[in-house]
């Protein structure tokens, strides 16, 4: 990570440089720089970037930065820009001068929806006692705060109050945390200046803090301006030491005093108790921290890869190697490669279908199809548009993310993990919903939008080349990256930019109805490359939509459909609901999870007749993006759209069915029938009822970051021809994994109705992503006492849940934990007619934190396998006899294979009598095991044949779970037991 501390750095230096030389749009793109650098830092494991005290003042410096950068584009945009560009002293400039009322008005109404929703989403956080998580949400909604305070000057003095409410609340809570012993004595917690006294927790309104932000107390507080402090601790400084700074501060405190202009940023500040350097605007060099255990922070982890054990970094690596070609796990720097080169870049065409083969007239560059190519005109799903590639799942994919971007409205930088940074000062970043797409007045930003690790930009992040904003940008040499999330991590995938077209020169694969804009078609390229090419045969939404955000997939079967027989229509078909599937439950779970952001949903379409289709307006077997999810006028409605931008919906709450859509209705939805029925764009409502009757099946996508960071484990399965493939009668050589739920602590209180929610996401790396998928896995769930807690299992049938074999390489399954509850589970990877070896990922998620442990196979020190057949006559009671020697005390784990429908059964011949005598007898289909401690000497073992057929095969296998024990095995003769 040592190239992004210096680009840090080096950064920070360029802005206050241009900063310093009035050029500001050098300055502006310097400070966006250095801000992600510094995100990019925090995000990928360093525990304290170089030149901070934590990664909180990381942050919130980076927040500075971006606020500085936004000013100055302000002041760019405005009147006279241009004798500001060339006046030094123009960024000192009132930013009421150059900002008209409005904009102000704007800034401050933005300010204070924020304000609102982040104290409803601490209060919830704290409520469920997720203290740590409230606090860094009012500390990233008050660094946002105080950058609009100090943008818009003696203009933001009226925000001070309502500020200081948040500084309160951030102290309180910040009391009810366990101290980490980190702070220095003596100093105020949080964001509290060092010439405040912390508050007494007692009061959840401080005075103190007030009068700080209203400008009562401190220097220079004359008159009614506000002092404007930064979100740090600060000291006052002479007018005589302008670049002087404090033990804990790099920025000037006289700029700090001022309330005209937020002050030029200083970068990474120092830890020298001296003045490091009184030279304005330059960067001060600062000695690297030191970590809690003494230890330089710079040596800390900065890859993913720092915490992925060696054999998980070799299943990865080989996971990189995909139908020939290599894709790499994304690495930081990845973040930042221009993707430069000398030449045009040129990949290998990918393969079309004989129908696309047909329309194919060449392949052209962005330049050839565009005067002016762009790569993002606007985030926009009523401009995606499919064609000829059969990828309805992954277009519909597109419009959702694309919808989610434009919805929210969120310009940040592209790094992924920190939500707190687009706390901006621009009106234009807190846009409401568009009316007739989203819920009346808007929708609130839930609280995991403040958590560290997500971010809004689910597309326009993940290609590259990127500007210093962020913004994907069109590369001379027709190279671009995209990041997509497969084979356990988000990989790197290469292109170019040749696309197919027709002899019209029209795109053939999917494209934006902007014929100068180009997102949409390379990231298709992308995904379609990594899938073998054009000539795709379909998926599943959720399938495409996890690997274009990393969003948890949960497909939701609607329906069964079965064929009535017996009648003169043969293809009438009979639909009802899946046994499994609650109406009322899916709707809400659907309703909320779109209405808060944390999902993104798509429905696919049963098996239709022609006549269906033509009556309908529904097209089989295929895939639509839900937009709009809404229940209003006592109707539940969802929004959907076709990814063909054509062909809609005809029955209830078409834009001909003038019935149903009452003034009310199109008042609430801002519906225009009349325009709905003269543009088909593919673009239509449908009501709930309609909707579970002809669609078999909803996609859903879960914010990860609803959870707790998952547990992960990438593993290997190797194939041994000697081992058994049924899985249904041995599980002695799958992989299996433990973890502990304790839900107790809620089994009084606020939390008593609470369950302890955990999910499960395995995926199988796929290496031939063209070759038909004859792998059918599944996932068992197995609750264990806790005396067997986190012990290997061996027999399906005591499992609590089975789980189907089907032949995805994605499996889901949800499970709850009561209130007052402790439960061990095991998770038992299944395949049925395993032929080859496999890699996996496992990921279990939960609300609470959890470990997960791979379960070790603690008699792997076996010998065998060992064949035998049993007599010929003797019957049941004649069993095949082995003479066990050992020659120190050890726990053994002996295992039997029968043919599956014969009943086997091992016993000690010295318990074996008793049981016999006994009639406790039990036998198992087609395997069994015996665990026992035995000691020293002689035993002798008897594998019993419920059938008591003469000449069925056997197989023996003994393992122990120590290494320096001797076992032999061998034959004894046959002895009826009496």
């Amino acid at each position: 990570m040592g190239g992004l501390i210096e680009l840090s750095k080096l950064a920070a230096q360029k802005a206050i440089e241009a900063d310093e030389a009035g050029d500001l749009e050098e300055a502006e793109k310097w400070y966006m720089e250095a801000a992600d650098s510094l995100l990019r830092l925090v995000a990928n494991g360093v525990p304290v970037v170089e030149g901070f005290s934590s990664k909180e003042q990381s942050r919130i410096s980076a927040a500075e930065y971006i606020a500085r950068a936004e000013h100055l584009r302000a002041l760019r945009t405005q009147p006279g820009s241009s004798a500001a560009r060339s006046d030094k002293r123009a960024a000192a400039t009132p930013c009421e001068a150059s900002t008209s009322s409005c904009d102000v008005e704007n800034q401050k109404t933005a300010a204070a929806e924020l304000r609102v929703q982040a104290a409803r989403d601490a209060m919830s956080l704290e409520a469920r006692g997720d203290i740590d998580t409230a606090v860094h949400v009012y500390e990233g909604a008050i660094a946002g705060q105080l950058c609009v305070m100090q943008a818009l000057g003696p203009s933001g003095q009226s925000m001070g109050p309502a500020v200081s409410l948040l500084l309160d609340e951030l102290e309180r809570l910040k009391l009810q945390q366990p101290k980490s012993g980190l702070e220095p004595p003596g100093s105020a917690p949080g964001l509290l200046p060092t010439s405040t006294p912390a508050p007494a927790p007692v009061p959840p309104r401080s005075s103190e803090l007030e009068h700080t932000l209203r400008g009562d107390v401190g220097p220079n507080s004359g008159g009614s301006l506000p002092i404007v402090l930064p979100p740090w601790k600060t000291q006052p400084a002479s007018a005589h030491s302008l670049g002087s700074t404090s033990s804990d501060t790099g920025i000037d405190a006289d700029a700090c005093a001022s309330a005209s202009t937020p002050p030029i940023i200083r970068g990474p500040p120092s830890r020298s108790t001296t003045p490091a350097s009184t030279v304005p605007g330059k960067l001060v060099a600062p000695s690297a921290p030191r970590g809690g255990d003494g230890r330089s922070a710079t040596t800390s982890p900065a890859l993913p890869t720092a915490f992925l054990t060696p054999q998980e970094k070799q299943v990865l690596q080989r996971s990189s190697y995909v139908a020939g070609q290599v894709y790499l796990p994304w690495l930081p720097q990845d973040d930042v490669d221009q993707l430069s080169q000398p030449s045009l870049f040129s990949d290998s065409l990918l393969v079309l279908s004989p129908s696309q083969i047909k329309h194919l007239a060449g392949w052209k560059r962005l330049p050839e199809l565009a005067v002016k190519p762009v790569l993002v005109h606007s985030i926009n799903a009523f401009t995606v548009r499919q064609t000829l590639v059969p990828n309805c799942s992954f277009v519909s994919s597109l419009c959702c993310c694309a919808l989610y971007e434009a919805r929210f409205n969120r310009r940040l930088l592209t790094s992924r993990l920190f939500p707190q940074v687009w706390l901006q000062p621009a009106a234009a970043h807190f846009a409401p919903l568009s009316s007739g797409v989203a819920s009346a007045g808007g929708c609130p930003l839930p609280a995991s939008f403040f958590r560290c690790g997500f971010s809004r930009r689910l597309l326009t992040s993940r290609l590259f080349p990127q500007d210093a904003h962020g913004e994907p940008k069109i590369n001379p040499s027709g190279q671009y990256a995209v990041k997509l999330h497969f084979n356990g991590v988000e990989r790197k995938v290469l292109v170019d930019d040749r696309l197919p077209c027709d002899a019209a020169g029209r795109l053939i694969c999917a494209h934006s109805s902007h014929s100068s804009e180009f997102w949409v078609s390379i990231i298709e390229k992308a995904f379609l490359k990594v899938h073998g090419g054009y000539n795709f045969r379909g998926s599943s939404s959720e399938l495409d939509m996890y690997m274009l955000t990393g969003w948890i997939p949960e497909g939701v079967p609607v329906h069964e459909q079965q064929r009535v027989m017996g009648t003169s229509a043969p293809t009438t078909l009979s639909r009802k609901l899946a046994g499994s599937f609650d109406a009322e439950k899916y709707w809400t779970r659907l309703r909320d999870g779109h209405y808060l952001g944390q999902c993104l949903i798509s429905a696919s379409t049963t098996a239709l007749t022609e006549q269906e289709e033509k009556v309908l307006g529904l097209v089989e077997r295929h895939a639509y993006a839900v937009l709009d999810v809404r229940e209003v006028c006592g109707h539940r409605l969802l929004l959907l759209k076709n990814p063909w931008s054509s062909v809609r919906w005809n029955g209830p709450f078409s834009p001909g069915d003038t019935k149903r859509w009452t003034p009310e209705l199109r008042r609430a939805l801002n519906y225009d029938t009349a325009k709905a029925q003269w543009i088909d764009n593919g673009v239509f409502w449908i009501d709930w009822r309609s909707l579970l009757t002809y669609f078999a099946k909803l996609h859903f996508n879960w914010n990860p970051f609803l959870f707790k960071l998952p547990e992960i484990a990438h593993f290997d399965w190797p194939f041994n021809a000697s081992e058994a493939r049924k899985d249904i009668f041995s599980l002695a050589h799958t992989p299996q994994f433990a973890f502990t739920c304790d839900n107790r602590a809620k089994a009084a209180g606020a939390g008593a109705a609470a369950c302890m929610s955990v999910w499960v996401h395995l995926t199988k790396h796929v290496l031939q992503p063209q070759e038909e998928n004859e792998d059918f896995i599944a996932l068992h769930v197995f609750e264990r006492p806790a005396a067997s807690a986190g012990k290997q299992v061996f027999y399906m049938e005591e499992a609590t849940r089975h789980g189907v074999y089907i032949n995805s390489p994605h499996l889901f399954l949800r499970l709850d934990v009561p209130p007052g509850a402790q439960q061990n589970f095991v998770l038992v990877v299944s395949q049925q007619d395993r032929t080859s070896a496999g890699s996996f990922t496992l990921r279990v998620y939960c609300t609470a934190k959890i470990e997960l442990r791979r379960i070790p196979n603690l008699y792997r020190y076996e010998i065998g396998p060992f064949a035998a057949k049993w007599p010929v006559q003797g019957g049941r009671l004649n069993p095949l006899r082995f003479n066990l020697t050992v020659d120190q005390t050890t726990e053994v784990c002996i295992r039997l294979e029968a043919p599956k429908n014969s009943g086997a059964l091992l016993q000690l011949e010295a318990r074996a009598a008793a049981d016999h005598n006994g009639a406790t007898m039990l036998f198992r289909p087609g395997f069994c095991f015996l665990r026992e401690n035995i000691g020293p000497g002689a035993h002798s073992v008897l594998a019993f044949n419920y059938e008591g057929i003469g000449g069925l095969p056997a197989i023996l296998r003994i393992g122990s779970s120590n290494c320096t024990v001797s076992i032999n095995l061998s034959p004894l003769p046959a002895t009826s037991i009496s």
